[in-house]
């Protein structure tokens, strides 16, 4: 993020995947030892990033670097010592698509195999430098078997060497990167009420991350009133049908859902959102912290995940007298109603 003040920066403006693959490229590039003393530091930076990718220890010694431009797909390809060709798929803010990540791999193998290059070490690394869900970095590390490297995995590196590296194409990378961090972060330290998407994501980051509220996750979700920033929360099933409920983050609205999408029993979805709204409001007590803070949603859906209650905002959300969020009390929040819905529902 720039204010008014900011001269203007590169990578503002040449925000596509291309722009950050030539950075990545020009990057890893300097690790060249011809160029130890065209730019130490820069020299330097970059053989942190190709031990980091390779999983190479700080003795590891890099005789050549040979960068190939974009083939068969492949974002970057670098091959080090003549011996390690290093695959990094690199991604900004979308996701796998069309099993590019299995194919690349098969790419690679192949070719090493028709150069009679089967003893060389290969290397996959997944780097996106906008944030996502675990579900995402589960997937590409245990099921396509890449290794991922998020922003924070690039800053580590980079922040070691911000104060000692003048180039403006590293300096521009460095701050975007770190506003991009920072602008998460912006969560706990800014009113609740001047949230915007960026910080919305610290937030659901931080839901996704706590030990007390495992297998919560979040994504984007485009519609036509214009997308919002979702975060749902593990579900429990219902006593009477075979649908779930579970909470769920709209923006900053929070809502009790039922997914019918297992239900196997021939009811419209109208009848099935009917017997849930009554097994919930028939299960809740007076006593229950959920009695007071339901409240009916502006319209009921009819899709395969309905909204069935919205959540008063005093019942989730804990803040200071300048309205910033308390995030330890707000997650303790969450954690009390999520164990209350489950409580009422067993």
């Amino acid at each position: 993020m720039t204010n008014q003040f900011s001269p203007p920066r590169l990578f503002d403006y040449a925000t596509s995947e291309l722009s950050q693959d030539a950075t990545l490229i020009w990057l890893l590039s300097w690790a060249d030892p011809k160029y130890k003393d065209t730019n130490k530091y820069l020299h330097e930076c970059a053989k942190e990033l190709i031990r980091l990718f390779t999983n190479k220890d700080a003795n590891f010694k890099i005789t050549s670097i040979t960068p190939w431009k974009q083939w068969e797909s492949i974002d970057v390809w670098i091959e080090i010592n003549d011996c390690i060709e290093l695959i990094i798929e690199d991604k900004t803010s979308c996701s796998e698509h069309n099993d590019q990540l299995e194919r690349y791999k098969k790419i690679a193998e192949k070719w090493c195999k028709e150069n009679n290059s089967t003893k060389k070490e290969l290397h996959f690394a997944y780097v996106k430098t906008r944030s996502f869900n675990n579900i995402e970095r589960d997937w590409v590390e245990n099921t396509r078997k890449w290794k991922v490297f998020d922003r924070k995995d690039l800053l580590d590196v980079l922040t070691k060497y911000s104060s000692k590296i003048t180039n403006d194409i590293f300096k521009d990378f460095y701050s975007y990167l770190y506003d991009l961090e920072q602008d998460e972060l912006l969560f706990q330290k800014i009113p609740v009420t001047d949230w915007n998407g960026t910080q919305r994501i610290g937030f659901f980051k931080s839901i996704e991350n706590s030990e007390m509220l495992k297998g919560s996750s979040w994504h984007y979700v485009n519609n036509r009133a214009g997308g919002f920033w979702c975060l749902w929360l593990p579900g429990f099933s219902s006593k009477q049908d075979n649908y779930y409920y579970y909470f769920q983050f709209e923006n900053q609205k929070l809502v009790i859902k039922i997914s019918v999408e297992d239900c196997k029993e021939n009811k419209n979805r109208s009848e099935l959102r009917s017997l849930a709204i009554s097994e919930l409001e028939s299960a809740l007590s007076s006593d229950s912290i959920l009695y007071e803070s339901l409240k009916k949603p502006a319209r009921y859906g009819n899709g395969m995940h309905m909204t069935i209650k919205e959540i008063d905002e005093k019942a989730w959300l804990e803040t200071d007298d300048k309205n910033h969020i308390k995030l330890k009390e707000t997650l303790n929040k969450l954690k009390n109603l999520q164990n209350e819905l489950g409580r009422i529902l067993s």
